[in-house]
């Protein structure tokens, strides 16, 4: 059923300058049979990438858990609204994989194919002269590119670097892969920026080691959005509309979807330290959940006691430190 007149215009025009409404919109294009939880979080996320589109921040990095909608968000809505208000925005979206970044291709390519989108950014539809998984460019010489880490990217400059996930988690255990990364992103990727001064990056990924490009980021400075699926302390949003969001310790970013009881299986299923590092952007050092005896103090008699009577001590030990130990 179609929506009245009134109603589709209104929609039109806030896709023009909302893009929390736009990655909706995008949202029910690529999966018409899901219903998308519309959490505050969402809200967080789009106002953040729209400081990125006005020029108020040019480096952000936004760790978020898995399936929160960071790649239809980040490396499809965000680069079709933006060449939408800028049909001569140049944007580079990178991931790991090329078969990854060729699903995002042809997503972002179902996108500015729509009908809806044309109503939307009538002058970027009708601009398109080259459409293809690779590149989509517009007469105005803007295009969105997708790439890939192992890729060559010589020859290619942007205004804004999209990446998303420049590594796979089973990957991040290895130093060797993560230097390669960490020299992709400092000797390559950087360097494609057509005007080092103003060009923009956005990074969005999930934490999966203490070294990851996160990490390094961070240490750049760049502007950090941090939202694990439970909140440990509390956090306070202070968005361009004058709203305020809070997050206190304890809420969930997808409470009606991934509820408590869910996310506590995923951390069984998961293990603790890949749930830290993924779900709750908190990695940790292999070896710091390990005992470590010559940190534990032993006596031969026991230190005398002035209150206590007795001392219970019970211990749930693992043998070997391997995936499946406690």
């Amino acid at each position: 059923m179609q929506a009245p007149p009134d109603i589709a215009s209104a929609v039109t025009a806030l896709c023009r300058t909302d893009l929390q409404v736009f990655i909706e919109r995008v949202f029910a294009t690529l999966d018409p049979a899901a219903t998308l939880e519309r959490s505050d979080y969402l809200t967080i996320l789009s106002d953040y990438l729209e400081r990125v589109e006005r020029g108020e921040c040019r480096r952000l990095l936004i760790t978020i858990p898995p399936r929160h909608l960071k790649c239809i968000a980040t490396t499809i809505a965000l680069p079709a609204w933006m060449l939408g208000r800028n049909p001569s925005r140049r944007i580079m979206a990178v991931s790991y994989a090329e078969d990854l970044t060729r699903e995002h291709s042809r997503n972002f390519q179902k996108i500015v194919r729509s009908g809806w989108y044309a109503h939307v950014f009538p002058e970027t539809a009708r601009s398109i002269e080259r459409n293809t998984v690779a590149e989509v460019r517009t007469r105005q010489n803007g295009f969105r590119r997708g790439a890939s880490r192992g890729g060559s990217l010589t020859g290619f400059g942007a205004d804004t670097i999209i990446v998303d996930d420049l590594m796979k988690a089973d990957d991040a255990r290895s130093p060797l892969l993560r230097e390669k990364v960490h020299t992709f992103y400092g000797n390559t990727l950087v360097n494609r920026l057509n005007d080092k001064s103003v060009g923009t990056i956005i990074a969005v990924q999930q934490r999966l080691h203490e070294d990851d490009l996160a990490a390094r980021m961070i240490d750049m400075g760049f502007e950090h959005l941090n939202l694990p699926a439970i909140a440990e302390t509390s956090q306070v949003f202070a968005l361009s509309s004058g709203q305020v969001i809070t997050r206190e310790p304890g809420d969930l970013l997808k409470p009606r979807t991934e509820p408590r009881p869910i996310l506590d299986e995923f951390r069984l299923a998961m293990g603790g330290p890949d749930f830290e590092a993924q779900y709750q952007q908190n990695p940790t050092p292999p070896e710091s959940a390990l005992l470590e005896w010559n940190r534990i103090a032993t006596y031969r008699d026991a230190p005398p006691r002035e209150r206590l009577l007795h001392v219970v001590q019970s211990w749930d030990t693992a043998l070997h430190d391997g995936r499946r130990s406690d």
